[in-house]
C-alpha cells in the first residue's frame, strides 16, 4: 500500500479468520489520520477501503466542524471480505466509475447530537455523487470514547463492546426521495431539529 499510495501507513489491528492465510484489518494513514478496513489473502494483493474513505471525507467534511463527530465510511456490498479477486483498482475506483452498483454504510460517533440538516446535507450530497444505496447509523455518547479502541474496532464493533457509554443509536436507510429537509426524520432521537 505504501507503493501505491506513496504515504505511509500503520495496521492497527490484523486478525486471521478460521480460512488459512486469510487475513483481515484495520489501518491508518499516517499523515491524513483516515482509518480504514483491509481484508488480504495470501499471494493477493490487500483489499482496501482507504481511498473511499479519503473520497468521502472530502464530502463530509464540510458539513462536521464539530471536532467531537467522528465517521468512518465501509462498502456494504460488495463488501471487501471475500472478494479479493476483484483487485486493488476496483476498490480504489468503483465509487467514481459505477457508483450506482454500491452500497455503503457511513457511521457517525459522537457526544453532542447532530442536527437534521448535518445528515439532510451529506446524504444528498452521496445522491449527488450517484452512489446506488446507502445507510446512516449514528452512535450517541455520553463521552469521548477510547480513539485508539475505536480505530482498531471500527465503529460497529466498538459499539458493541462498550454499550454503556452509549446513549443511543439510530439507523437512517436509503432516501429514495429526498426533497425537503421538513420531511426528514422528524423527531430522530438521535438527531436535533436545529
Amino acid at each position: 500500500m505504501e507503493e501505491r499510495y506513496d504515504r505511509p501507513f500503520r495496521i492497527l489491528a490484523l486478525k486471521e479468520t478460521n480460512l488459512n492465510g486469510y487475513y483481515e484489518g484495520r489501518g491508518v494513514s499516517v499523515e491524513e489520520d483516515i482509518t480504514f478496513s483491509f481484508a488480504k489473502s495470501l499471494g493477493r494483493d490487500p483489499q482496501t477501503d482507504y481511498r473511499l474513505n479519503v473520497w468521502a471525507k472530502s464530502l463530509i467534511a464540510p458539513f462536521v466542524d464539530n471536532s467531537d463527530v467522528k465517521y468512518e465510511v465501509q462498502y456494504q456490498s460488495p463488501s471487501l471480505s471475500f472478494n479479493d479477486n476483484m483487485g486493488l483498482d476496483y476498490w480504489d475506483n468503483n465509487f467514481l466509475i459505477k457508483p450506482g452498483d454500491l452500497s455503503i454504510k457511513i457511521s457517525f460517533l459522537y457526544i453532542h447530537k447532530m442536527s437534521r440538516e448535518q445528515i439532510f446535507s451529506i446524504i444528498k450530497e452521496m445522491k449527488v455523487q450517484g452512489i446506488g444505496n446507502l445507510s446512516i447509523i449514528l452512535y450517541h455518547m455520553s463521552a469521548s470514547p477510547d480513539l485508539s479502541l475505536l480505530n482498531e474496532l471500527g465503529f460497529s464493533e466498538y459499539f458493541e463492546k462498550n454499550t454503556k457509554e452509549f446513549i443511543g443509536s439510530c439507523e437512517i436507510l436509503n432516501q429514495e426521495h429526498l426533497n425537503d429537509i421538513n420531511d426528514f426524520e422528524v423527531g430522530n432521537s438521535c438527531l436535533r431539529d436545529k
